[in-house]
């Protein structure tokens, strides 16, 4: 639903309680129809029906509201003379008109089947104030709702994901299925050829792959260039020499680890230089 962030003003709320007001006096209409009443009954319930129908019909009619509530009375009160009905128009000058919908239905005594059979919408009910009648009421309705939707845009299918026909990852590594899950939940299990029904994870982090780059300790003795340098050393150079016929020049690589040792001096001014020949061929 949408939901306004605008501030009511005193207009915006007074139209909002005559809707409510002319909806309500619609469907106190419809009862009284219901009930065979052509006029109000004169007993004990009079008067509060009388003042509930004025307080409504002075809300119903933000205009003229004196004009509202005289027509109310000499419509469902007939023998109302004018002293009366003018003592009327003061009482609702001065009354609260707060109505919750379940009071309203205390007055005119409308219950829960009733309201369901006329359909009313701003009536509630006098014999469910905890609401649950209504509320199993509207789940039921939202039940037979999502039953019809599902009805029809139905496919015939299974429900749910379809089973896979793929290899199962620990039948392909040679271990059990608690074995597996197990070692997964470590995060040391095993790497197994992917079979299309592994999903990517919600953490950009855990998607990362590795580049397959790896050396050797044998290498690494072997190459002892490979070696990291220590601190205050010049790194040796990596990759083929960059060299001219007949001149000497500084790998572009080395120029970095220069620089980088450079600064780690702390801005002496101190450089070193190291130069590599081309090979005689």
């Amino acid at each position: 639903m949408r939901v306004s962030t605008k501030p009511q003003t005193t207009a915006d709320i007074k139209t909002d309680r005559a809707l409510i007001a002319r909806g309500r006096l619609k469907e106190a209409r419809q009862w009284f129809e219901h009930c065979g009443w052509k006029t109000l009954p004169r007993n004990d319930r009079l008067m509060p029906i009388l003042r509930w129908g004025a307080d409504h019909a002075h809300m119903a009619d933000p205009s003229d509201p004196r004009r509202s509530v005289r027509r109310w009375c000499r419509k469902w009160a007939p023998w109302l003379d004018e002293p009366a009905i003018d003592q009327i128009i003061r009482y609702t000058k001065t009354s609260n008109k707060r109505w919750a919908a379940d009071q309203c239905a205390a007055v005119l005594n409308i219950t829960v089947r009733d309201r369901q059979k006329l359909s009313f919408r701003f009536i509630g009910a006098c014999d469910d104030p905890s609401y649950a009648f209504r509320l199993n009421i509207s789940r039921a309705k939202a039940a037979a709702k999502s039953r019809r939707r599902r009805a029809k845009n139905s496919t015939g299918r299974k429900r749910g994901r379809p089973k896979s026909t793929e290899a199962r990852p620990w039948e392909l590594l040679g271990i059990s299925r608690a074995t597996y899950f197990r070692r997964k939940s470590l995060g040391n299990e095993a790497k197994s050829p992917k079979n299309e029904t592994e999903n990517a994870s919600r953490h950009i982090i855990d998607n990362r792959e590795r580049d397959g780059i790896s050396v050797s300790r044998v290498q690494v003795r072997a190459r002892p260039d490979l070696v990291k340098p220590t601190r205050g050393a010049i790194a040796p150079a990596f990759g083929p020499t960059v060299a001219l016929a007949g001149a000497v020049l500084v790998r572009p690589r080395l120029r970095m680890h220069l620089n980088y040792f450079e600064g780690k001096k702390g801005g002496t001014g101190e450089t070193s230089t190291t130069t590599t020949t081309m090979d005689a061929g």
